[in-house]
């Protein structure tokens, strides 16, 4: 069994790693958007690293990588020099809220202009809450009032309600293979790896159950690559059959409070759910597989890579990060239940 959590530069720790010995590579890396101002954002992985994830693959293993919208182009161009082929993105939808907001361009000018802006109200900032049996968000139960606020200045007034952009409502992620030796039947009887495994990630049919022959399989619906966190601004956006939104096809929610704190106090910015990582896992891992993930935070994929029955290699260059992984993973290995 390998289990193991290493503390480094990812492509230089990927180095001392044998070639052609990992099965999947599924990961969250740095996303270069400089989130909070931490440094190991400044910028997406290069070429180096992903040169380094296809040296370690064998032969067909996938690569799956996180990537902002806007810095999507730059990974995808990083992991396309590095030697993969690109077989698809998939996205995660997400509601905003706790994301990162977008400041008002007219409050901004009355700052620099040291001008104090006019409180004209309040606001509802909500605090969701979560049902922690099912992970599903709940109606608000708190709501804090803050100042509602419009520029004083003529020219903070003719910009006010303009921001630099949208709220962030979805990941994408890129799906990426290393090539084939031969045909793929040839290569996944060879290697163990190159296919996606559809049937152990069917969406159950619930009450939708055709229950005849023209359905194509019993155990559930083919998944698509979007998957989404639950919230209602997402559930309204998907079409509505028998009363209940097809969304549910592609559940999966957003990290709650209780799996931030668990015991191990994870304060990480852009911890991603368990059970999104474990989606992602099961998919392109064969049984018994191993999984890498250079870039491993929190730990988050390793967890899921455990709990799916996978060994794993989390590698990480954050003292900090390497330690919260640790405890995370001893956490979950005690019997801990993933939400």
């Amino acid at each position: 069994m390998t289990r193991e959590i290493l503390c480094g530069d990812s492509a230089a720790v990927m180095g001392s790693l044998p070639e052609a010995s990992v099965d999947a590579v599924v990961t969250d890396p740095p996303y270069g958007i400089n989130i909070k101002g931490k440094a190991w954002d400044s910028g997406v992985p290069g070429a180096e690293a992903w040169a380094e994830c296809l040296r370690v693959l064998k032969p067909g293993g996938h690569l799956l990588a996180f990537a902002a919208p806007r810095e999507y182009h730059n990974l995808a161009a990083a992991i396309v020099a590095a030697g993969f082929d690109i077989r698809d993105v998939w996205v995660w939808c997400r509601h905003n809220g706790g994301g990162m907001t977008q400041s008002d361009i007219g409050l901004a000018i009355d700052k620099r202009l040291g001008v104090e802006s006019e409180v004209i109200g309040k606001r509802c900032a909500a605090m969701w809450m979560y049902n922690v049996d099912d992970n599903l968000r709940s109606t608000t139960t708190e709501c804090h009032a803050i100042p509602r606020l419009r520029p004083s200045s003529p020219e903070g007034r003719r910009w006010w309600g303009w921001c630099p952009g949208f709220s962030p409502g979805y990941d994408f992620i890129a799906v990426a293979r290393k090539p084939l030796r031969g045909a793929l039947i040839d290569n996944v009887m060879t290697h163990g790896v190159g296919a996606i495994n559809i049937d152990d990630n069917r969406i159950p049919w619930g009450d939708e159950y055709p229950g005849d022959e023209h359905c194509s399989s019993p155990a559930g619906r083919r998944p698509t690559g979007i998957m989404h966190d639950g919230s209602q601004g997402v559930l309204d956006l998907f079409p509505r059959r028998g009363g209940k939104s097809a969304a549910r096809f592609f559940y999966c929610p957003r990290v709650s409070r209780r799996e931030r704190d668990e015991a191990c106090e994870n304060h990480h910015p852009t911890v991603k759910p368990i059970e999104l990582m474990r989606r992602l896992c099961r998919l392109v891992t064969p049984p018994e597989g191993l999984v890498l993930d250079p870039f491993c935070g929190s730990g988050t994929t390793l967890i899921a890579a455990m709990l799916e029955g996978f060994d794993f290699i989390g590698i990480d260059c954050s003292e900090e990060y390497v330690e919260l992984s640790r405890r995370r993973v001893e956490y979950y290995s005690e019997g801990s239940d993933a939400e």
